[in-house]
């Protein structure tokens, strides 16, 4: 069993034709954006809006302004905007997180789906 007869084996020569394909960046296509840089803007909304939704309260204004303008700041920066960008953005969401009665609201996630769908 499993043995090939002599008789059986084929001595002529396999051809075998060569394709070459064109020379291709590595990484993904063309256009498209990896996963995490796709969600990147709905993820700082979400991040805003959840830093709202926590700084309620009486002491919340406060601490919302506290809080809001460095994670505003580093979500500017992580968005690749230069630091006089960041730091608005950083005064905005310290604004809104500091605000009352802005938690029902997701405002951020709003903005960030806005951005994600207009970059597409």
């Amino acid at each position: 069993m499993g043995r090939v007869m002599a008789s059986e084996r084929s001595e002529e020569p396999i051809e075998v034709d060569v394709e070459r394909l064109g020379e291709r960046e590595p990484g993904p296509a063309a256009g498209a954006r990896p996963a995490p840089a796709a969600l990147d803007p709905v993820v700082a909304g979400i991040v805003v809006d959840a830093l709202d939704a926590v700084t309620r309260g009486p002491r919340g204004a406060l601490l919302g302004l506290g809080l809001g303008i460095p994670v505003g700041y580093w979500l500017g920066r992580r968005q690749g905007l230069d630091r006089k960008s960041s730091l608005g953005l950083g005064g905005l969401c310290g604004v809104y997180c500091g605000l009352p009665g802005t938690a029902p609201v997701p405002l951020g996630t709003i903005i960030g789906l806005y951005r994600r769908l207009v970059d597409s």
